[in-house]
């Protein structure tokens, strides 16, 4: 409905873009993306509602600069909203993301290297802050990274996500995936030909990928590294059904022989902090804490690594050991009640992020180390350790 190429400071504030209402097919709707904006930088989006398309909600490809604050985005037959193809330095704060399929927010995903901008040319998604933000009946996963690099997903409330959809794919609370990385014709590149000399001039600086025309949906090997998923609230309660696990983490992958500089093994879990989260889940049926989503059974956060194995998650997170109180969920009041269980939890201190295990070549600015969240979603002060969720009591 609204589309972006190549901007440069652009402010969207207090918008309302609807496509079909409660038509989220693309039998019944036409609408692949509600916002779109390629290639840009410095783009804030405010105060507005985005909703109704058959794919994604909010698609931004290589853009650098800016933040999503107060929006709802919702009714989306695919993934309410993501940032990839290279988008970086993002803050995604104080959001309601709400009644989509596939996922709720979602840092990365695939690319065709012909179109992503230098030097941003490896990751998916870098220093993306997903903060303070409502999720409520996802039937993927609330939160999902494929391809990130210094990733916050922290103090968010999700409440009825990781359902099954209406097609019977069974999901996850949250997903760590690899990105995909493609090469495919673009006339502007002079077809085919020119399509593969621009992803190869991309490779000769460092890009991760190939110059073999496809789309890379083949197989998915940009890694993530340094996704920190710490003190959020999954709430599903009784009759919200995850039948498959808590939390998907693909195993690694080697990339195959047409691909260029991309690391191998490819691994979704390098440095992956899942610590403090409050998940009561406890309809899950025919799964466990881990799984993948492509049901190879190759399965990350194993038990030689440091930083997220079964031992740790189940010691460093609240699994299943008590339903949270909250004032009125079914009417989305996600506030803590006066005197909830939650309150007898503590949240864990975030870890800043650093930037010396990024690529070098080509180099990509640095973000904002710093992870710290002083306010809440009601822009009330955070107490040291204090409640876990996007809300405190009031």
């Amino acid at each position: 409905m609204l589309h972006v190429e190549k901007g440069d400071h652009i402010l969207l504030r207090r918008l309302a873009l609807h496509g079909p209402q409660k038509c989220i097919t693309d039998e019944c709707n036409d609408i692949q993306e509600v916002l779109k904006i390629n290639q840009s930088q410095y783009v804030y989006l405010e105060q507005s509602e985005l909703s109704g398309t058959f794919q994604t909600v909010l698609d931004f490809f290589s853009v650098q600069y800016g933040h999503l604050l107060a929006n709802h985005i919702h009714l989306s037959g695919g993934r309410c909203a993501y940032l990839k193809g290279g988008s970086a330095y993002f803050q995604v704060e104080g959001n309601e993301f709400s009644d989509c399929v596939e996922a709720g927010f979602q840092a990365g995903e695939s690319s065709n290297l012909a179109f992503m901008q230098t030097p941003w040319l490896h990751y998916e998604a870098y220093d993306i802050k997903v903060v303070n933000n409502l999720f409520h009946d996802i039937h993927g996963a609330g939160l999902s990274v494929s391809g990130g690099y210094n990733i916050l997903m922290a103090y968010n409330t999700l409440y009825r996500v990781g359902m099954d959809d209406a097609n019977g794919r069974p999901w996850a609370l949250v997903q760590l995936i690899h990105g995909s990385r493609g090469c495919y014709p673009a006339d502007e590149f002079g077809g085919e030909s020119g399509t593969r000399s621009h992803c190869q001039e991309a490779l000769d600086q460092g890009a991760w990928g190939t110059a073999a025309l496809g789309d890379g949906n083949g197989g998915e090997w940009i890694p993530n590294r340094n996704v920190f998923i710490m003190n959020n609230l999954f709430y599903n309660p009784a009759g919200s059904t995850t039948r498959y696990a808590q939390f998907v983490v693909n195993g690694p992958l080697v990339p195959p022989e047409q691909t260029q500089n991309i690391p191998t093994p490819s691994r979704t879990d390098d440095n992956l902090i899942v610590r403090g989260n409050v998940i009561w889940n406890a309809s899950i049926e025919e799964g466990g804490l881990l799984g993948d989503n492509n049901g190879s059974g190759n399965i990350g956060c194993r038990d030689d690594n440091p930083t997220c194995n079964t031992a740790q998650l189940l010691d460093e997170n609240s699994i299943n050991v008590f339903e949270p109180q909250l004032r009125d969920p079914a009417n989305c009041d996600f506030h803590p009640r006066t005197e909830s269980n939650l309150l007898a939890v503590h949240a864990y201190p975030i870890p800043d992020f650093g930037w010396g295990d990024a690529p070098v070549a080509p180099s990509v600015p640095p973000g904002n180390p710093g992870n710290q969240v002083l306010l809440d979603y009601d822009h009330l002060p955070r107490v040291a350790n204090g409640i876990v969720g996007a809300l405190g009591v009031q």
